[in-house]
């Protein structure tokens, strides 16, 4: 939460989208205090400067000002349901995580994959997903044979 560097979460969309469930929480660094609207709650410590640090859901009315007057500030994904609460603190709401939707357009040669005894997945270098097997990981591209012969088994 405290960081010289901050920036805002990424997420890989070629693979996964945000769940409906999750809400936008914004961190805020280097306000000035006595922010109207905000209380105690809402506050949390960073070694950065003097200056106070807040977290906000979507819905703070006060949001505005906010961007106007602090310094910095980043977006995290975090469970609707975890704001219901916000007194759990920063980093409980945190802890909690967030949703994914996981869509695969490579569903039929994932099933290759798995087919030829691999586990379906990607690294951080590379956006296609890849085929981890026992010996070693495989592009899509290699697992194609096992997803014909997968789906021909199926329809025997």
């Amino acid at each position: 939460m405290s960081s010289s560097k901050v920036v805002d979460t990424t997420l890989d969309f070629n693979n996964f989208d945000y769940h409906p469930t999750d809400q936008n929480l914004t961190l805020f660094y280097g306000c000035p205090s006595g922010v109207s609207g905000l209380d105690g709650a809402n506050y949390f410590p960073c070694g950065l400067d003097n200056t106070a640090n807040y977290f906000v859901n979507e819905s703070f009315t006060g949001i505005d000002e906010l961007f106007e007057k602090c310094h910095r500030h980043i977006r995290v994904p975090v469970l609707g349901s975890a704001l219901i609460n916000e007194s759990l603190g920063l980093q409980n709401l945190l802890n909690q995580g967030f949703d994914v939707d996981y869509h695969n357009s490579q569903a039929i040669t994932c099933l290759g994959c798995e087919a030829s005894g691999g586990i379906c997945g990607s690294t951080s270098s590379q956006n296609p997903f890849v085929c981890f097997r026992y010996d070693g990981e495989n592009p899509f591209a290699y697992s194609s044979k096992y997803a014909c012969s997968f789906l021909l088994s199926l329809l025997d």
